[in-house]
């Protein structure tokens, strides 16, 4: 998954996702944010299992299948890579 996608999915869910990304604390990323965690070279599909983890009550639609990455339904071009 690249940084884009990352963020596309967290766009889908979160109304607000450049303040969530920045401001929200993850335990489990280490007690950092998802920027931070991005800054520091995490990969970003272990960020976003981290987000799915901190937000048990997301729904399955937003939950994409972590070992296919699928585009995101705001990716248009319907790239892969």
């Amino acid at each position: 998954m690249r940084i884009s996608e990352l963020r596309n999915r967290l766009a889908d869910y979160f109304p607000d996702p450049d303040t969530y990304a920045r401001d929200i604390v993850h335990s489990e990323l280490g007690g950092t944010t998802v920027n931070g965690a991005i800054e520091i070279g995490m990969e970003p599909d272990e960020i976003w299992k981290a987000v799915i983890r901190h937000n048990p009550s997301m729904p399955a639609k937003y939950r994409y299948c972590l070992l296919y990455t699928s585009p995101s339904p705001r990716d248009q071009r319907g790239s892969r890579m």
